[in-house]
C-alpha cells in the first residue's frame, strides 16, 4: 500500500512537470519575452524608487558638484529618468538574442534540429536566474547603509564581492561582475529546458552550452579587458 502510495506521487509529480514544459512549450516566444521584460522592469522601477533616491544621489555628488548644480541635475533626472525603461526592452532583447543564436548555431552545427524561436524561450525563461540578485539587493539594502557606490558594487555570489572594488584594478571589473553563482545557474537553467523540450541528455545540452556560450562569453570578457587596459 505504502509502495503504491509514492508511486501515485511520483508519478503525478512527473505529469505536472510534462505538462509545465508543455505549456512553455507552447506559450508564444514574444508574449514569454514581454512577460519576462515586464518583471526585470518591475523590479528596477521598485529598486530606483527606494534606493536610488535624490538624497543618495545628491550625498554622492556633493563633493563633485555645486547645490545649484546638483539640483539642476536632480530636475533632468526626474525629466529623463523615463528614458532607461523605454531602452530596457531593446538591451534586455539584445542579451537574448545573442546567447541564442551562438546556442542556436551551435545546436546547428551539431546536426540537432531544433528552432531559433525555441532556443530563444529557452534563453528568456533561463533569464529569470537573475532576478534573484535583484530581490537579494532588496532585501539587503533594507537592513544596510544605503549608498551610490555601494549600490553599483552590489554583485552578490561573484568574484566581484570578493574583493574590495577600490583595490580591484579596473580591466578585472567586468570579468569579475559577470563570473557569479547565477551565471552557473543562468547555464544550467539553459541546459535544463533544452534537454526537456528537445527530449535529449542534460549533459548533452550543457556540454552545448559551455562550449559554445561559454567561448563566447570568454572572448567578450577578453576583448572589453583589452579595451579597458587601452583606455586606461
Amino acid at each position: 500500500m505504502a509502495n503504491q502510495l509514492k508511486q501515485d506521487i511520483y508519478f503525478r509529480k512527473m505529469e505536472n512537470k510534462t505538462i509545465f514544459y508543455i505549456n512553455l512549450y507552447y506559450k508564444n516566444s514574444i508574449f514569454i519575452f514581454f512577460q519576462t521584460c515586464f518583471l526585470f522592469l518591475l523590479f528596477h522601477f521598485i529598486i530606483d524608487r527606494l534606493y536610488f533616491t535624490d538624497e543618495v544621489f545628491f550625498a554622492h555628488y556633493y563633493d563633485v558638484y555645486s547645490t545649484t548644480k546638483l539640483n539642476h541635475l536632480i530636475e533632468l533626472r526626474h525629466k529623463w529618468y523615463w528614458v532607461s525603461y523605454v531602452i530596457f526592452p531593446f538591451l534586455f532583447l539584445v542579451k537574448c538574442i545573442i546567447p541564442a543564436a551562438i546556442i542556436y548555431l551551435g545546436m546547428y552545427i551539431d546536426k540537432m534540429e531544433v528552432s531559433f524561436s525555441s532556443v530563444f524561450k529557452v534563453v528568456v525563461i533561463s533569464q529569470l536566474v537573475f532576478i534573484i540578485p535583484e530581490i537579494i539587493k532588496l532585501v539587503w539594502f533594507n537592513y544596510n547603509p544605503i549608498s551610490m557606490d555601494a549600490l553599483r558594487s552590489f554583485h552578490p555570489f561573484s568574484l566581484y564581492s570578493l574583493f574590495d572594488p577600490i583595490l580591484l584594478q579596473e580591466w578585472l571589473k567586468y570579468p569579475f561582475k559577470i563570473l557569479s553563482l547565477f551565471e552557473v545557474l543562468y547555464w544550467f537553467a539553459i541546459a535544463l529546458f533544452l534537454s526537456n523540450f528537445l527530449k535529449r541528455g542534460f549533459d548533452e545540452m550543457l556540454k552545448i552550452v559551455v562550449v559554445y556560450y561559454g567561448s563566447f562569453l570568454f572572448c567578450w570578457m577578453v576583448f572589453v579587458m583589452f579595451i579597458s587596459i587601452s583606455n586606461s
